[in-house]
């Protein structure tokens, strides 16, 4: 496979005919994303994430004492808006649209990257775009908290929080090479350094994934030790764990240690409850296409180690979002609720992945069509969505009227 000879398979990659591909994608991922991340940038309402996330990152570098240790645990976004400030002397409102837009276009390459492998140029385009398009049926309820999706449903894609959009591409990396690393016995050292690099990316932007990653993983290894096969325990050891349970212990240590004012307890539904009733249909149609496909292929999905991964990562999302809930002025902030959002992104992802990988799955007509018109229908919901957004964002920006 590919992975494990990343470094040295660019140069293959990047060829001039390549290059032209992934030129078009950057011009059509600009021409999708760029007016919601334009207009989300210019909201001006004080309780906008990227508004405040902006100030943060005005006093990260002036004052990183009065900067939340929330914010301070997870500060990646802040600094590379600083730094666009700073070297490039763009306003902090133009830095900020540059990281999350190129945040948003690293993720659509990268899903690119991987699809481009099994499918004609065209096809993978669409699919990398739709990836970051998806959204539940939300044929129940489906105007309550929609902008900002705190409505007992889990997306894949969510346009109003910046951080979120930082991690996709490095928790979609991490997952393709966690998942490499279960398929493997033994790596060099370039890719341990390299899989160490990803996951401390991953954490430092946001631990969403990473709480949701490691129990996954380990139930994933123990059952490899079970059956008696080869761990890569180099790789896993240095490469993934290692890393993601330093910074792990470093963000808990500040943002919930001895002198912090919130801590984490278990309190079941009691987040998901106050936002939203129908929460066991809501979570169906979440992942109507993710199930389709895990149904009608399941002699092969539940030996594919993406699949596996995926979807032990979402439950194990499901069980933080559900079950437990941080103290003081965040018990509502619905925190956890980002690791269901990045894990269910993975768990298209490699639903897809695994199609392309298998084309021969739609010469069964029942089967090709259940997951076309699934699929078809997540997209449609998420274009909805998107224009919803856009609609929205346009009327109060410019009229102060607000849906």
């Amino acid at each position: 496979m590919i992975y494990d000879k990343l470094y040295s398979n660019m140069r293959k990659y990047l060829k001039p005919f390549q290059l032209f591909e992934y030129f078009n994608l950057l011009i059509a991922s600009l021409i999708v994303f760029g007016p919601i991340y334009y207009l989300w940038l210019n909201l001006p309402i004080k309780s906008d994430d990227y508004l405040i996330h902006l100030g943060w990152a005005e006093g990260i570098a002036k004052n990183p004492q009065n900067l939340p240790a929330s914010v301070t645990a997870h500060a990646a976004w802040q600094w590379l808006v600083w730094l666009s400030h700073t070297i490039f002397d763009l306003s902090w409102g133009t830095a900020g649209l540059v990281v999350t837009l190129g945040s948003v276009v690293l993720t659509v390459g990268i899903l690119y990257w991987l699809i481009r492998k099994h499918l004609s140029p065209l096809l993978s385009g669409a699919l990398a775009i739709g990836l970051s398009i998806f959204a539940p049926l939300m044929f129940i309820d489906p105007l309550n908290n929609v902008m900002f999706m705190t409505n007992g449903y889990f997306a894949a894609n969510i346009y109003h929080n910046p951080t979120i959009l930082l991690l996709k591409p490095f928790a979609l990396l991490q997952f393709v090479l966690v998942s490499d690393t279960l398929e493997k016995p033994q790596s060099d050292w370039k890719i341990i350094v390299f899989t160490a690099v990803v996951s401390a990316l991953a954490i430092y932007s946001k631990p969403s994934y990473a709480i949701c990653l490691l129990p996954a993983l380990a139930v994933m290894v123990l059952f490899k030790i079970l059956m008696k096969k080869r761990v890569d325990w180099m790789r896993l050891i240095f490469g993934i764990v290692l890393p993601t349970l330093a910074f792990l212990f470093w963000q808990y240590l500040i943002t919930f240690g001895a002198e912090a004012d919130s801590s984490i307890v278990f309190a079941p539904f009691k987040v998901m409850n106050h936002f939203s009733a129908y929460l066991l249909p809501k979570l169906v149609l979440s992942i109507v296409f993710p199930l389709c496909v895990t149904f009608f292929c399941w002699r092969e999905a539940r030996r594919e180690k993406k699949i596996q991964l995926a979807w032990l990562g979402f439950l194990f999302s499901l069980l933080f979002t559900y079950f437990f809930a941080e103290t003081g002025e965040r018990e509502f902030a619905a925190n956890f609720y980002w690791s269901s959002e990045i894990t269910i992104f993975l768990l298209f992802v490699a639903c897809v992945l695994f199609l392309a990988e298998r084309r021969y799955f739609f010469e069964n007509a029942v089967r090709k069509w259940f997951i076309l018109v699934t699929g078809f229908l997540h997209l449609t919901f998420g274009l909805i969505y998107y224009f919803y957004n856009i609609y929205n964002l346009y009327t109060y920006t410019f009229y102060q009227f607000w849906w």
